[in-house]
């Protein structure tokens, strides 16, 4: 038994289907060119990483633990898995590029030069996009805070409202409300709260733009479909993937209702 077995996830099946309800406001071509975009920039940082692999002096005990505990094959199979944790990083600003650049798709939104992350003229909506609640500190709260302050402080911004939207919310639950950068008044983070500037969840926050509810649920059902109009047999294992039980269940973990 290997060692980590005892905490396995209890899987638990989900089988509700939101594919549909993106589609009119997110085509399939959108979406592909996205995924496409994300691909390549991870391809492209893999293969920097493959290149200047040993540049960094590789742990060697790292190396034999691994190896050992994980159950790796051989050393190829151990080098993946360090390659895929060094390109994490990249990985991760790729997915939040993905997101940021599929809200800016929607019917008169765009992405401004400089500035903010999003702006809907038709809405009167300004925005700061980040992925995930573990990747935010007080830090980056202050910085989108002072960006979105700047933003509403123009002479033409003056009906507008300000978001700091995050993707994967610490908690699964739909949430509109203040922007607290920090509640500590001492810290050089804290920023006077201010009721044209909220926090919200992404779940919620396409519902404000488009109407629809569960667009960010059915954006991550379509992917499977996706990724095989891409290549598919590069990506053949989707469909193994897609059948999991697993495959909704981090989804509705996640994305609650």
């Amino acid at each position: 038994m290997m060692i980590f077995d005892k905490f396995m996830i209890k899987k638990k099946k989900i089988s509700v289907n939101f594919k549909k309800k993106s589609k009119k406001i997110i085509s399939d071509q959108i979406l592909k060119n996205q995924v496409k975009i994300l691909i390549e920039r991870v391809n492209i940082a893999a293969q920097a990483m493959d290149k200047d692999f040993e540049r960094n002096v590789i742990d060697p005990f790292a190396y034999i633990f691994q190896s050992i505990l994980f159950k790796k094959k051989d050393h190829n199979d151990w080098k993946l898995t360090e390659l895929s944790r060094q390109i994490e990083k990249a990985f991760s600003n790729a997915l939040g590029e993905f997101h940021q650049n599929l809200l800016c798709s929607l019917n008169g939104c765009l992405r401004p030069v400089g500035g903010v992350d999003f702006m809907c003229e038709n809405k009167k909506i300004v925005a700061e996009i980040k992925n995930k609640h573990n990747s935010i500190n007080s830090g980056s709260k202050a910085a989108s805070f002072d960006k979105i302050k700047h933003e509403l402080s123009k002479n033409n911004r003056k009906e507008f409202k300000g978001y700091f939207v995050t993707i994967i919310p610490k908690n699964p639950k739909n949430y509109e409300e203040l922007f607290i950068t920090t509640k500590n008044r001492l810290k050089s983070e804290y920023r006077e709260p201010d009721n044209n500037i909220l926090s919200i969840n992404a779940e919620s926050f396409y519902e404000k733009i488009t109407g629809k509810k569960d667009v960010l649920k059915s954006i991550y059902q379509r992917l499977p479909e996706i990724f095989l109009s891409i290549d598919k047999n590069k990506y053949k294992n989707i469909g193994k993937i897609n059948k999991e039980k697993f495959f909704n269940y981090y989804l509705f973990n996640a994305l609650k209702d």
